[in-house]
């Protein structure tokens, strides 16, 4: 099991907010949006949308939805991350693309482990994260 801490609770509010938002929101916002208040009470105002695509929790390899969500992130800060069973489960779905955003591609490395066949690119900078979507993106029109 794997102990909570502010900082794994300030970044899952920073993510959130993020993606709330639609542009990242540096640690100190994060603080400031939990002002001292734990991350169960931050949640507890949050309106959790359903996914428009699937969502796997890690932490039980579960698809993630707007009823879930809550509980599953409230979880991520005790539970042992399960990402082979979480991999296998978006393979199982038919993904084919896991995108890695961050330096070192450890992630990466594990995903070719689990399907050999996935595509696994790596985001590192404004550069390859326009390239990705360039390559990947699908039409909406």
């Amino acid at each position: 099991t794997l102990a909570s801490s502010p900082e794994v609770e300030l970044s899952i509010v920073r993510i959130l907010e993020s993606l709330r938002l639609g542009r990242a929101i540096s640690w100190q916002e994060a603080a400031g949006l939990l002002r001292g208040q734990k991350l169960d009470a931050y949640l507890a105002e949050v309106d959790f949308k359903q996914p428009s695509v699937p969502l796997i929790c890690n932490t039980d390899a579960q698809p993630l939805s707007a009823e879930t969500a809550r509980r599953h992130l409230v979880d991520h800060r005790t539970h042992p991350v399960r990402f082979e069973q979480s991999v296998q489960a978006l393979v199982d779905q038919g993904a084919a693309v896991f995108a890695e955003v961050g330096f070192g591609g450890v992630l990466s490395n594990l995903v070719k482990r689990i399907d050999r066949k996935a595509a696994r690119p790596c985001i590192q900078d404004a550069a390859s994260f326009d390239a990705f979507v360039s390559e990947y993106a699908e039409d909406k029109e």
